[in-house]
């Protein structure tokens, strides 16, 4: 069935939630807004937008450094954080490690995932998109993404194929890997 013939990995999107809380946080850190070190208050109700209150998903946290706001994924640290950063500059990051736009993948039929300009966020939209609502992306955008962190800073153009060898073991045609930097090497 047509359904059985989607390449899913870059085909269908998802609101990644958690997982995308390593943007938020590398943006931060990238930026100087906190060190890993540093104690954030990140009791619920300590981080509202509008009449919007955020809260953990199993327990309410005390003070957190930063680096334990990444590793018990806290969502009000994490919010309270991104208010830093401002919206533009949160944009800026979730554009810079590839979101909403192709990845390039020399595949057919790739999404671009879904993200809003900075025009059209809601007073809510910082603190939904720190932690990974109100966009959507793809598995191979995600996974670029964190490798980001694994590749010293640089997002990586994926591809299917580095080169092509001729059975006598000549090389006939590579191609040279495309990345940017996104973030400092300090940083990832």
């Amino acid at each position: 069935s047509p359904q059985s013939r989607r390449n899913r990995a870059i085909q269908d999107t998802y609101e990644p939630g958690s997982t995308f809380k390593i943007t938020t946080l590398a943006a931060i850190l990238n930026e100087g807004l906190a060190k890993l070190d540093e104690i954030v208050d990140s009791r619920a109700g300590t981080a509202k937008l509008g009449r919007k209150v955020y809260r953990e998903a199993l327990r309410s946290y005390g003070d957190l450094t930063v680096a334990e706001i990444f590793s018990k994924s806290s969502n009000v640290g994490t919010v309270n954080l991104a208010q830093r950063l401002g919206k533009h500059r949160l944009h800026e990051y979730i554009k810079r490690f590839g979101f909403g736009e192709l990845t390039g993948v020399d595949l057919p039929f790739e999404a671009s995932g879904f993200l809003r300009p900075v025009s059209e966020w809601s007073k809510l939209s910082i603190g939904a998109l720190s932690i990974g609502q109100e966009l959507t992306v793809t598995s191979l955008q995600m996974l670029r993404a964190v490798a980001i962190i694994a590749n010293g800073g640089y997002l990586v153009k994926p591809r299917i194929v580095r080169q092509v060898v001729s059975p006598e073991g000549r090389l006939v045609a590579s191609r040279e890997v495309e990345k940017k930097r996104v973030i400092r090497k300090e940083t990832a």
